[in-house]
Order: structure tokens, then C-alpha cells, then sequence
């Protein structure tokens, strides 16, 4: 149970190994303890937080940064670790955040957070957010729902229940294709876990920020209902 990563220069790192190293080695040593890399946003307070699924360009980076301008911690923008349990838990794994520059004004407040020189549109910003807002980071917490952002280009920001079948194709395939060495029992296992709490669309608004308001304001409901 011994990995090695070998690099001729670190200078030389892609930005996406510099953002979420070891990501394929990590994905392999956890999926026999029952521990699963998921492709995958992640907020929530200590009491409980929802994965954001869906594949890329969704609106799940967006999201998770803009929660950070409210009392949402962040416990990641593109990869998270999901344990079983009842309710599941939603580990942290890396503190850094990638955004498509188009969307930068969107999260004017990551600015400063930015670590990288962005070139063009096809370039992301890279985000190291133990560096400027380490308090905004959480370790864990329960898994109360899962959410399927959307952009809709309308003004307000809307949460409507999602069929299981819908949180299943949008976690499991966004998964799979990122993260292809996932074996078909973790997929079983990931199935199950979905089935143990609720879903909804997210459907994103114009109106930034109502998105952590939205979210924050179901997590604090009794129930969650």
C-alpha cells in the first residue's frame, strides 16, 4: 500500500496537479476503506451540508465560492470525499478552488485569492483558500441533500425537488468520467448513499446573492422539508 509520484521538475506541475495533487493515488487508497472520491462541490454549517453535483460548466464552482460571502463554509468546489453513514459524510479534502475567468466577476471576492496568472477565457484561476480565508474552510459535515445547479439567466434563484434518478446520473457519470479508476462496487455503494437523502435542482439566478441565501435558509429548516 505504497504509491510514488515522480516529477522530473515541480516547477513544471500542471496547475491541476498544483490544485488537487495526488488526486488518482487518494482516489485508490480510499475506496477500500469505504471512503469515496466524488466529483463534486460541497457547503454546509457544522450541522449539516449539501454536494453540489453535475458535470462541468453547471455552476458548481460559482456556487460554492459565492457561498463564501455568507455563513456557508466551504468544503470544496470540484472534489470532496463522501463516507457512509447514516446521514453520510462529506470530508474536505483540498482547499483549493479553479473558476473560469468569465465567471470572476460573478465572485469578485476570491480576487484576492487568486493565485495564478489567467491568460484567456479558456484559462481557469486557481484559489488557494487556506491562504486568505483559512476560517471559511470545514472539515466535515452530514450530507442533508444533494443539489443540480443550473443557470438559468432569470433574476431569482429557485430550489425544486429532484427525482433520485436525476441525483444518480448527475453524480455517478460526472464521477465516473473524471475519475474513471472507480471500481462498480464503489458505484453501487455511491448509489446507495444517494438514495438516503433528498435532491433538488438548483436552478441559479442572476441575483447572486441569493444563491448562499437559499441554500443556507433549507439547511436551517426543521427537517430540511
Amino acid at each position: 500500500k505504497t504509491a510514488y509520484f515522480g516529477v522530473s521538475d515541480a516547477r513544471k506541475l500542471s496547475s491541476t496537479e498544483l490544485s488537487v495533487p495526488l488526486r488518482n493515488i487518494l482516489h485508490n487508497f480510499l475506496m477500500p476503506k469505504d471512503i469515496y472520491m466524488i466529483h463534486a462541490g460541497a457547503v454546509g454549517i457544522l450541522s449539516g451540508g449539501v454536494l453540489l453535483v453535475g458535470k462541468g460548466g453547471v455552476g458548481k464552482s460559482t456556487t460554492a465560492l459565492k457561498c463564501l460571502d455568507s455563513e456557508l463554509l466551504y468544503a470544496g468546489d470540484d472534489y470532496v470525499l463522501l463516507g457512509k453513514g447514516i446521514p453520510p459524510i462529506v470530508h474536505s479534502l483540498y482547499s483549493s478552488a479553479k473558476l473560469h475567468t468569465d465567471n470572476i466577476r460573478r465572485v469578485s471576492h476570491v480576487i484576492p485569492a487568486i493565485t495564478n496568472t489567467v491568460y484567456g477565457k479558456q484559462d481557469k484561476a486557481q484559489i488557494f483558500l487556506n491562504k486568505k480565508c483559512p476560517e471559511k474552510l470545514i472539515s466535515q459535515f452530514p450530507l442533508r441533500a444533494i443539489l443540480l445547479p443550473h443557470v438559468t439567466g432569470k433574476k431569482d434563484t429557485e430550489l425544486s425537488p429532484a427525482t433520485v434518478k436525476e441525483a444518480i446520473h448527475a453524480l455517478t457519470l460526472s464521477t465516473v468520467l473524471q475519475l474513471p479508476q472507480t471500481d462498480p462496487r464503489a458505484v453501487k455503494e455511491l448509489l446507495k448513499i444517494i438514495q438516503t437523502v433528498p435532491s433538488y435542482h438548483l436552478y441559479l439566478g442572476t441575483e447572486m446573492k441569493q444563491i448562499p441565501q437559499i441554500i443556507l435558509k433549507f439547511l436551517k429548516k426543521p427537517n430540511y422539508e
